[in-house]
């Protein structure tokens, strides 16, 4: 498989455990706990390192092409992404979340032009702020500031 031209797969490889680790752009991928080995797996580090190589390339060639486009277009890429992985993560949880009122929430968390009249739930208030401190503030130290205010 031409990794740079199947755009269909991001990542298909089978690893030592028997686990296929498929995962198709339009996110109908399974989650890590729906494998029958989860949480026991292996795998082969230098094949990943490639393949994650690869990836990167990619991501690379994304930004680039990104850096030429309008400002607007780089809000409406963040926010969008940041919204399906709010969504997506809540699903995990058993959670659905309305998409209106997270895309809300990020939108007036992110600072970015606000001209909504939907107002967000506590809950999904409270979601995308985990997630955002998550995503954003990865590097900082878990402090007991961070987990409880």
């Amino acid at each position: 498989m031409d990794f740079a031209e199947n755009s269909g797969f991001i990542l298909s490889k089978y690893a030592e455990n028997k686990w296929y680790v498929s995962c198709i752009i339009d996110l109908k991928c399974r989650n890590i706990y729906q494998y029958n080995s989860w949480p026991n797996f292996t795998w082969d580090e230098k094949e990943i390192q490639v393949i994650l190589g690869k990836v990167r390339h990619l991501q690379g060639k994304l930004f680039g092409q990104m850096s030429t486009l309008g400002f607007s277009i780089k809000e409406e890429t963040l926010l969008s992404t940041l919204t399906i992985d709010v969504l997506k993560t809540s699903e995990i949880e058993g959670e659905k979340l309305d998409y209106d009122q997270v895309r809300t929430s990020i939108t007036k968390k992110l600072g970015l032009d606000y001209n909504n009249t939907i107002y967000p739930s506590r809950d999904v208030e409270g979601v995308v702020e985990v997630m955002l401190d998550a995503t954003q503030k990865y590097n900082e130290p878990l402090t007991e500031n961070r987990l409880f205010n």
